[in-house]
């Protein structure tokens, strides 16, 4: 074992914060991986041996998703549970698989979706970073959420501190009223293209020449974490873009402070609808350049804030992967 995982240990321990959190789910899971109590703090591409211990079992199940179906040689928690646990659960099941880059269902082998949804047992999926490769009424997106394991350049953190820190962040959160009735975006320091393509490489030139200075503001350097969240707790907007995933702890950020938050179209649309979210058409030849624009700028405050507030409460987004179970 790494000496930075046995470091991490201590944080898993306990309790998970009480904010949807990508990596919390062993807390609220009737099952988590291989049932050891390492699973749960385990980086992100680290890989089961055997999930035989799920063998017979129902409710919720909560998976390491990873950033890509094979790493190392070996295969995804996702592959193994299709291997070695469909057909041979005891009940109905809830699979929940989120923390990783992995796109769902399209970078994993086909006959591992096919199986997985092909369970009468598996009354639902949910997963961060679905992209839409596959329509079925048993897979669904769930918001990845916040990111609370990773602290300063990478380093390790509490997640119970920097849960803290969010909450604080919360309570700070000014209504739309009294916002800075400008855009915030930090998405503009490198180039990041995924299956969605490269909209944060796209508007990295319009944002550090200067082009949307009149309605954009943005950093020059890399902020803190409360720094970033003392942005999106006062700025009417806040601009997220898909990077190599197709998800960003950013947005979730963003709309549980109260933002409205500005992206693109992608495969998540429909889980964003209800929430204060403005979409871009990536589509179209300089669609960053309607950002500039101060009549556009008017509208997407009408139209993102008629949305709702997101709840990132974990009794919300527990009731929403139990709702199949109840039949």
């Amino acid at each position: 074992m790494k000496r930075s995982f046995l470091l991490n240990l201590p944080y898993y321990l306990i309790k998970p914060p009480g904010l949807l959190w990508s990596r919390g789910w062993y807390g609220v899971a009737d099952e988590t991986g291989d049932g050891s109590i390492f699973y749960r703090a385990q980086r992100t591409e680290r890989r089961v041996r055997t999930l035989t211990n799920l063998v017979g079992k129902s409710g919720v199940i909560w998976l390491r998703l990873g950033s890509s179906a094979w790493h190392k040689g070996r295969a995804s928690d996702t592959i193994i549970f299709a291997e070695q646990v469909i057909s041979r659960l005891g009940g109905e099941t809830v699979l929940v698989t989120t923390d990783g880059d992995l796109s769902v269902p399209s970078d994993l082998p086909n006959d591992v979706t096919e199986k997985i949804l092909g369970d009468k047992n598996i009354v639902a999926w949910f997963t961060q970073n679905y992209d839409g490769s596959v329509s079925d009424p048993k897979l669904r997106p769930i918001p990845v959420g916040l990111d609370l394991h990773t602290g300063p350049n990478g380093t390790s953190i509490s997640p119970a501190k920097k849960a803290k820190w969010y909450k604080k962040a919360q309570q700070n959160q000014l209504p739309l009223t009294a916002r800075v009735s400008r855009i915030w975006s930090d998405v503009h320091f490198k180039s990041n293209p995924g299956k969605h393509g490269d909209p944060r490489g796209e508007i990295q030139g319009p944002i550090l020449s200067g082009e949307l200075s009149s309605t954009v503001d943005a950093p020059i350097s890399r902020l803190s974490h409360r720094e970033i969240w003392d942005r999106y707790n006062s700025y009417m907007f806040v601009l997220s873009l898909p990077g190599s995933a197709v998800e960003a702890h950013r947005t979730w950020e963003a709309l549980a402070l109260g933002a409205i938050v500005i992206t693109v179209h992608t495969s998540l649309d429909q889980l964003l609808k209800p929430y204060r979210v403005v979409f871009l058409d990536q589509t179209e030849k300089n669609w960053w350049r309607c950002l500039g624009d101060t009549q556009w700028i008017e509208e997407a405050s009408r139209l993102g804030g008629s949305g709702r507030l997101l709840d990132l409460s974990w009794k919300y987004w527990n009731d929403v992967v139990r709702s199949p179970l109840e039949g």
